[in-house]
């Protein structure tokens, strides 16, 4: 059926008198045949050139995400389209920085995939969790330096506490339906769990527990911890840390921030006071104890649901606060290796620099590798082997737009499998990029029977 150019140029005249500031457009079949969304690009380009209306980006679906499934799809170009204006003009703007400053290299963006593009190959949805993607880049290259075996990468900060896996056998974990706030998207990120436990967590009296409570509420950093004296009424974890004595009060920050401790005491005692028979250091041992036992919960789930345990891992602590909160951390989960890098409080921009440029392309195309009723194997390599060279030609073009040579472009295909009717998909990466013939095929499916695990990545 013909797409009504009359009808989408009524609707565009509609949404740009009603004010809109970016325009997302998401058809149901548009995976598998993307052309009338592209002609409702060129409707919009005919009727709106961008020499007119630059500022207002329109966003394809099918270029953001190559994943079945339209709602997802569609939430995903939305929340790229909310985020689009917001990161693209204050990333054009620290790139232009760095012109006017003498940095004559391409400025590179982290993504959440665990790779680097520069600003014309990105997307918005592709910086959401970035900073704590580049502390897993590296927590995985000190541990292979180092020879650490298994690490998990803790990052305590101001407001959360970051948990990344890194396996000794190079197993990546990514998300592949990841939730943003409450929302499904269908880009790929790297698996982090995120607690609402940092250096400003507010502490508060339980009552019905009649004990401590932590989080989830955090002072931030305006006004921050009672102790920065900028305001702050409320108790909070960095608080409990100047009593308890891991702050100096006159090198925080640098020196930059001078700690107040009879602020944190009076905060304290305000909260707890007519609560709890403590003076305000025994209060602060209770808060840092509870902390550390959320965080302590958080991390023993994530190991144990993927099938490791706590004391085969060494702890990386990292960020502000985590060499600060490790050691008790570990006590909770019987671990016995901590490593605190120097410069914890940084690690995680040290990670961007070992980072490679990274592009993922996806599609959903459903192949049955062995039909059980009719006994018959795979066939159709031609078919096969065009999506693989087609989605191989995008990520190469990616990749030659930022000035990387064709020979040093490297390719690695992975494929979505599960069993019949099993609702269970392992990521598996594929030995040959093409299909020759029918051995090919088992081996594919060999390989699956080897990966009996959670969806993983590898590297």
């Amino acid at each position: 059926m013909e797409l009504g150019r009359e009808d989408v140029r009524q609707a565009l005249r509609e949404l740009i008198d009603a004010g809109a500031e970016a325009l997302v457009v998401c058809l149901t079949n548009a995976i598998e045949n993307p052309a009338h969304e592209l002609r409702v690009q060129e409707v919009f380009l005919s009727e709106y050139p961008a020499h007119q209306l630059g500022a207002i980006p329109m966003l394809l679906s099918h270029q953001l995400s190559g994943r079945k499934g339209e709602y997802v799809r569609a939430t995903s170009a939305i929340v790229d389209g909310f985020l689009h204006a917001t990161m693209y003009h204050a990333l054009s703007d620290l790139e232009q920085n760095l012109r006017e400053h003498g940095y004559p290299r391409p400025m590179l963006i982290i993504h959440n995939s665990g790779g680097m593009a520069q600003l014309n190959s990105t997307d918005a949805l592709q910086t959401i969790h970035s900073g704590p993607v580049a502390g897993i880049s590296a927590s995985d290259h000190l541990a292979a330096q180092a020879g650490l075996g298994n690490v998990v990468a803790t990052d305590m900060g101001g407001t959360s506490f970051d948990i990344g896996l890194v396996p000794a056998d190079g197993v990546k974990h990514y998300d592949f339906m990841p939730v943003i706030d409450r929302w499904l998207v269908s880009v790929p990120m790297i698996h982090l769990v995120t607690l609402g436990a940092g250096g400003g967590s507010i502490a508060s009296y339980d009552r019905l527990h009649q004990s401590v409570k932590v989080g989830p509420r955090s002072a931030g950093s305006d006004p921050g911890p009672a102790c920065y004296d900028r305001g702050g009424l409320l108790p909070t974890v960095t608080d409990a840390d100047l009593l308890l004595g891991y702050l100096t009060p006159e090198r925080y920050a640098g020196g930059q921030i001078k700690l107040n401790r009879q602020r944190a005491e009076f905060a304290i005692d305000e909260e707890f006071g007519d609560h709890l028979d403590l003076d305000p250091v025994e209060v602060a041992r209770l808060i840092k104890a509870e902390v550390d036992e959320q965080m302590a919960n958080g991390l023993a789930k994530e190991l144990r649901i993927r099938g490791y345990l706590p004391a085969e891992f060494t702890m990386l602590a990292y960020g502000g606060n985590g060499p600060l909160h490790c050691c008790g951390i570990a006590a909770h989960l019987g671990m016995d290796k901590i490593l605190a890098p120097p410069y914890s409080s940084v690690f995680s921009a040290l990670g961007a620099g070992n980072m490679p440029q990274l592009h993922i392309h996806e599609r959903s195309v459903p192949l049955i590798l062995f039909d059980a009723t009719n006994r018959a194997i795979f066939t159709d390599f031609g078919r096969f082997n065009a999506i693989v060279a087609e989605l191989e030609a995008k990520g190469r073009a990616d990749l030659q737009r930022q000035g990387l040579p064709a020979d040093a472009v490297r390719h690695r295909l992975e494929l979505d499998m599960r069993y019949g009717n099993q609702l269970v998909t392992m990521a598996v990466v594929a030995s040959k990029t093409r299909l020759e013939n029918i051995r090919d095929v088992r081996r594919g499916d060999a390989a699956v029977l080897r990966r009996l695990r959670p969806p993983v990545r590898r590297r």
